[in-house]
Protein backbone atom coordinates (compact mmCIF):
# COMPACT_ATOMS: atom_id res chain seq x y z
CA UNK A 1 0.00 0.00 0.00
CA UNK A 2 2.55 2.30 0.85
CA UNK A 3 4.52 1.49 -2.67
CA UNK A 4 1.74 2.36 -4.57
CA UNK A 5 0.96 5.57 -3.02
CA UNK A 6 4.70 6.30 -3.22
CA UNK A 7 3.92 5.48 -6.68
CA UNK A 8 0.95 8.27 -7.26
CA UNK A 9 3.06 10.51 -5.29
CA UNK A 10 5.81 10.82 -7.85
CA UNK A 11 3.04 10.32 -10.83
CA UNK A 12 1.41 13.64 -9.63
CA UNK A 13 5.11 15.11 -9.06
CA UNK A 14 5.98 14.57 -12.20
CA UNK A 15 2.95 15.85 -14.21
CA UNK A 16 3.21 19.07 -12.19
CA UNK A 17 6.21 19.67 -13.47
CA UNK A 18 5.50 18.94 -17.30
CA UNK A 19 2.38 20.88 -17.32
CA UNK A 20 4.29 23.85 -16.08
CA UNK A 21 6.92 23.33 -18.01
CA UNK A 22 4.24 23.87 -20.75
CA UNK A 23 2.45 26.55 -19.47
CA UNK A 24 5.86 28.79 -19.33
CA UNK A 25 6.50 27.77 -22.99
CA UNK A 26 3.02 28.89 -24.22
CA UNK A 27 3.63 32.32 -22.02
CA UNK A 28 6.93 33.75 -23.51
CA UNK A 29 6.36 36.44 -25.75
CA UNK A 30 5.88 36.18 -29.61
CA UNK A 31 8.99 37.40 -31.78
CA UNK A 32 7.97 40.80 -33.24
CA UNK A 33 8.25 41.39 -36.89
CA UNK A 34 11.04 43.29 -37.70
CA UNK A 35 9.75 46.56 -39.10
CA UNK A 36 11.19 47.97 -42.83
CA UNK A 37 11.49 51.22 -43.14
CA UNK A 38 11.03 53.39 -46.18
CA UNK A 39 14.53 53.89 -46.09
CA UNK A 40 15.06 50.53 -46.00
CA UNK A 41 13.57 49.91 -49.43
CA UNK A 42 14.08 53.08 -51.05
CA UNK A 43 16.29 51.75 -53.82
CA UNK A 44 13.34 50.01 -54.98
CA UNK A 45 10.23 51.66 -54.23
CA UNK A 46 9.26 54.48 -57.15
CA UNK A 47 6.69 56.93 -56.98
CA UNK A 48 3.23 56.25 -58.34
CA UNK A 49 3.21 58.93 -61.11
CA UNK A 50 6.68 58.00 -61.70
CA UNK A 51 5.27 53.76 -62.45
CA UNK A 52 2.27 55.44 -64.52
CA UNK A 53 5.07 57.60 -66.89
CA UNK A 54 6.98 54.05 -66.99
CA UNK A 55 3.74 52.73 -68.25
CA UNK A 56 2.78 54.94 -70.72
CA UNK A 57 5.60 55.66 -72.36
CA UNK A 58 5.48 51.55 -73.54
CA UNK A 59 2.36 52.05 -74.43
CA UNK A 60 3.49 55.08 -76.51
CA UNK A 61 7.11 53.44 -78.05
CA UNK A 62 6.30 49.97 -78.00
CA UNK A 63 2.84 48.56 -78.59
CA UNK A 64 1.68 50.08 -81.53
CA UNK A 65 5.02 48.81 -82.72
CA UNK A 66 4.82 45.09 -81.65
CA UNK A 67 0.81 45.45 -82.44
CA UNK A 68 1.92 46.78 -86.48
CA UNK A 69 4.36 44.44 -86.75
CA UNK A 70 2.77 41.18 -85.49
CA UNK A 71 0.17 42.23 -87.95
CA UNK A 72 2.08 42.64 -90.93
CA UNK A 73 3.77 39.53 -90.38
CA UNK A 74 0.73 37.68 -90.35
CA UNK A 75 -1.01 39.20 -93.70
CA UNK A 76 2.54 38.87 -95.10
CA UNK A 77 1.97 34.83 -94.21
CA UNK A 78 -1.44 35.11 -95.80
CA UNK A 79 -0.60 36.50 -98.76
CA UNK A 80 2.97 34.90 -100.27
CA UNK A 81 2.00 31.25 -98.19
CA UNK A 82 1.21 29.80 -101.49
CA UNK A 83 3.22 29.82 -104.73
CA UNK A 84 0.54 31.37 -106.77
CA UNK A 85 0.44 34.82 -104.74
CA UNK A 86 4.36 34.08 -104.94
CA UNK A 87 5.59 32.53 -107.61
CA UNK A 88 9.24 34.34 -108.25
CA UNK A 89 9.72 34.48 -104.42
CA UNK A 90 9.82 37.93 -104.49
CA UNK A 91 8.78 38.70 -101.45
CA UNK A 92 11.96 36.32 -99.80
CA UNK A 93 14.09 37.68 -102.15
CA UNK A 94 13.45 41.69 -100.56
CA UNK A 95 13.29 40.35 -97.52
CA UNK A 96 16.34 38.68 -97.42
CA UNK A 97 17.85 41.93 -98.94
CA UNK A 98 16.66 43.95 -96.02
CA UNK A 99 17.80 41.35 -93.22
CA UNK A 100 21.05 41.46 -94.74
CA UNK A 101 21.18 45.26 -94.97
CA UNK A 102 20.05 45.39 -91.55
CA UNK A 103 22.88 43.03 -90.34
CA UNK A 104 25.36 45.31 -91.96
CA UNK A 105 23.92 48.36 -90.25
CA UNK A 106 23.87 46.86 -87.35
CA UNK A 107 27.82 45.31 -87.60
CA UNK A 108 29.09 48.82 -88.42
CA UNK A 109 27.21 50.79 -85.72
CA UNK A 110 28.28 48.99 -82.36
CA UNK A 111 27.56 51.49 -80.22
CA UNK A 112 24.21 51.68 -81.72
CA UNK A 113 20.96 51.07 -79.42
CA UNK A 114 20.73 47.13 -77.89
CA UNK A 115 17.81 46.33 -76.80
CA UNK A 116 17.21 45.00 -73.36
CA UNK A 117 17.20 41.36 -73.46
CA UNK A 118 16.76 40.80 -69.50
CA UNK A 119 16.42 42.10 -65.95
CA UNK A 120 17.77 41.26 -62.64
CA UNK A 121 16.61 41.52 -59.06
CA UNK A 122 19.05 40.97 -55.75
CA UNK A 123 17.34 38.78 -53.86
CA UNK A 124 17.55 40.09 -50.29
CA UNK A 125 16.82 43.47 -51.64
CA UNK A 126 13.73 41.64 -53.33
CA UNK A 127 12.43 40.09 -49.80
CA UNK A 128 12.75 43.09 -48.45
CA UNK A 129 10.72 44.89 -50.80
CA UNK A 130 7.97 42.07 -50.01
CA UNK A 131 8.25 41.68 -46.34
CA UNK A 132 7.43 46.01 -46.98
CA UNK A 133 4.37 45.74 -48.77
CA UNK A 134 2.87 43.05 -46.60
CA UNK A 135 3.78 45.54 -43.79
CA UNK A 136 1.79 48.39 -45.19
CA UNK A 137 -0.91 46.15 -46.37
CA UNK A 138 -1.48 45.35 -43.06
CA UNK A 139 -1.71 48.54 -41.98
CA UNK A 140 -4.50 49.41 -44.31
CA UNK A 141 -6.34 45.90 -43.00
CA UNK A 142 -6.13 44.35 -46.59
CA UNK A 143 -4.54 41.37 -47.94
CA UNK A 144 -2.22 41.11 -51.43
CA UNK A 145 -3.89 38.87 -54.01
CA UNK A 146 -1.42 39.52 -56.65
CA UNK A 147 2.03 40.92 -57.52
CA UNK A 148 1.30 42.47 -60.66
CA UNK A 149 4.03 43.16 -63.59
CA UNK A 150 4.01 45.58 -66.33
CA UNK A 151 5.77 46.18 -68.94
CA UNK A 152 7.49 49.73 -68.92
CA UNK A 153 9.79 51.76 -70.71
CA UNK A 154 11.75 54.61 -69.83
CA UNK A 155 11.45 57.79 -71.83
CA UNK A 156 14.03 58.97 -74.07
CA UNK A 157 14.88 62.24 -71.47
CA UNK A 158 17.13 63.11 -68.41
CA UNK A 159 14.18 63.16 -66.22
CA UNK A 160 11.06 61.94 -65.19
CA UNK A 161 7.98 64.34 -64.53
CA UNK A 162 8.34 64.57 -61.09
CA UNK A 163 12.19 65.54 -61.83
CA UNK A 164 13.48 62.29 -60.65
CA UNK A 165 16.84 61.43 -63.30
CA UNK A 166 16.97 58.78 -65.80
CA UNK A 167 19.80 56.68 -66.18
CA UNK A 168 18.51 54.07 -68.66
CA UNK A 169 16.74 56.11 -71.36
CA UNK A 170 14.43 54.16 -73.83
CA UNK A 171 15.39 50.83 -72.33
CA UNK A 172 12.44 48.49 -71.93
CA UNK A 173 12.30 47.42 -67.93
CA UNK A 174 9.59 45.67 -65.41
CA UNK A 175 7.23 47.76 -62.77
CA UNK A 176 5.78 45.66 -59.74
CA UNK A 177 3.09 46.58 -57.95
CA UNK A 178 0.42 44.30 -55.75
CA UNK A 179 -2.82 44.01 -56.09
CA UNK A 180 -6.31 43.83 -53.51
CA UNK A 181 -9.16 41.86 -54.49
CA UNK A 182 -12.17 43.74 -53.53
CA UNK A 183 -14.71 40.73 -54.53
CA UNK A 184 -15.06 41.80 -58.37
CA UNK A 185 -12.06 43.14 -59.49
CA UNK A 186 -8.36 43.17 -58.76
CA UNK A 187 -6.65 46.33 -58.67
CA UNK A 188 -3.55 47.69 -58.15
CA UNK A 189 -2.88 50.09 -55.05
CA UNK A 190 -0.98 52.37 -52.62
CA UNK A 191 -1.45 52.64 -49.29
CA UNK A 192 -2.68 56.35 -47.19
CA UNK A 193 -4.67 57.77 -44.56
CA UNK A 194 -8.25 58.61 -45.80
CA UNK A 195 -8.92 62.49 -45.15
CA UNK A 196 -12.98 61.68 -44.22
CA UNK A 197 -11.81 59.53 -41.19
CA UNK A 198 -8.32 59.55 -40.67
CA UNK A 199 -7.99 55.83 -41.34
CA UNK A 200 -4.89 53.98 -42.67
CA UNK A 201 -6.92 52.51 -46.33
CA UNK A 202 -5.60 51.04 -49.45
CA UNK A 203 -6.28 53.77 -53.01
CA UNK A 204 -6.98 51.76 -55.56
CA UNK A 205 -5.39 52.09 -59.39
CA UNK A 206 -7.54 50.90 -62.70
CA UNK A 207 -4.70 48.78 -65.09
CA UNK A 208 -3.10 52.15 -66.32
CA UNK A 209 -2.18 52.63 -62.37
CA UNK A 210 -4.68 55.51 -62.72
CA UNK A 211 -6.30 56.38 -59.28
CA UNK A 212 -10.04 55.37 -59.41
CA UNK A 213 -11.28 57.14 -56.59
CA UNK A 214 -11.66 54.60 -54.44
CA UNK A 215 -10.80 52.92 -51.11
CA UNK A 216 -10.74 49.34 -49.32
CA UNK A 217 -9.96 48.54 -46.13
CA UNK A 218 -9.55 50.63 -43.26
CA UNK A 219 -9.22 49.33 -39.26
CA UNK A 220 -12.77 50.45 -38.46
CA UNK A 221 -14.30 48.37 -41.30
CA UNK A 222 -14.65 44.50 -42.46
CA UNK A 223 -12.47 43.04 -45.35
CA UNK A 224 -15.34 43.50 -47.56
CA UNK A 225 -15.37 47.60 -47.19
CA UNK A 226 -15.32 49.18 -50.26
CA UNK A 227 -15.92 52.97 -50.55
CA UNK A 228 -16.29 55.15 -53.57
CA UNK A 229 -14.71 58.82 -52.76
CA UNK A 230 -16.27 61.82 -55.19
CA UNK A 231 -15.66 62.39 -58.10
CA UNK A 232 -13.50 66.05 -58.35
CA UNK A 233 -16.54 67.27 -60.74
CA UNK A 234 -18.48 66.80 -57.06
CA UNK A 235 -20.30 70.00 -55.35
CA UNK A 236 -17.33 68.99 -52.50
CA UNK A 237 -14.27 67.98 -54.10
CA UNK A 238 -12.62 65.10 -51.41
CA UNK A 239 -9.42 66.29 -49.59
CA UNK A 240 -6.63 63.96 -51.02
CA UNK A 241 -5.25 61.59 -48.81
CA UNK A 242 -2.57 61.98 -46.29
CA UNK A 243 0.87 60.66 -46.01
CA UNK A 244 0.35 58.35 -49.03
CA UNK A 245 2.75 55.61 -49.44
CA UNK A 246 3.86 53.97 -53.19
CA UNK A 247 3.79 50.27 -53.29
CA UNK A 248 5.53 50.17 -56.79
CA UNK A 249 8.59 48.75 -57.56
CA UNK A 250 11.10 49.14 -59.96
CA UNK A 251 15.15 49.90 -60.52
CA UNK A 252 15.85 46.64 -62.01
CA UNK A 253 19.36 45.48 -63.20
CA UNK A 254 19.33 45.94 -67.21
CA UNK A 255 21.32 43.51 -69.50
CA UNK A 256 22.17 45.44 -72.09
CA UNK A 257 23.58 47.69 -71.04
CA UNK A 258 26.70 46.38 -68.45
Amino acid sequence: MKNACKISFKISIALILITGSLSLVGCEPAEEKAIITTKDVQDIIIPTEQAQELYNTYTKRRVGIIRNYENEIDSVGQEVGSQDNDPKGQYRKEQIRKAEAQKKMEQADDAGFKPTRYAFYDYKSLKKYMAFIEQEADKANVDISTLRFYFANYPNKDSFDNNSPITERRRNTLVFIPTVNTGSQEFAFYTADDSDDGERKAFLLNEELIENKQTFGGKGTSEASFTFTPSLNSLSAPLAPQNAQSLAGNEFGLRPPK
